[in-house]
């Protein structure tokens, strides 16, 4: 069954970005990974939180090789960039 992650970042610090996103969608794609939406752009249309910064859904063969994309050597040291400059709010889903 198809894997999703879906992203909310907010961050106050953007020294991580220009590496993350030149270089993490080449490393997706090595798990069979690729965004379907990544924006800054969110609008809440339901609800009382406000649309985080940054919000992306992202799209694996299985949630399994979401979570191996995850914890994957090459990716740790962006996700320590990421995490060391906002708050991160990740959901995995499974679904056709």
């Amino acid at each position: 069954m198809t894997g999703y992650l879906i992203v909310e970042l907010d961050y106050d610090d953007p020294s991580w970005v220009e590496s993350y996103t030149r270089d993490v969608p080449t490393m997706l794609k090595a798990y069979g990974g690729r965004y379907l939406v990544r924006t800054t752009r969110a609008e809440l249309l339901e609800g009382d939180r406000p649309p985080s910064f940054i919000t992306a859904i992202l799209e694996f063969p299985t949630l399994a090789d979401a979570r191996a994309f995850l914890g994957s050597d090459a990716y740790r040291p962006y996700a320590d960039s990421r995490r060391a400059c906002g708050t991160t709010r990740m959901l995995g889903l499974e679904g056709r």
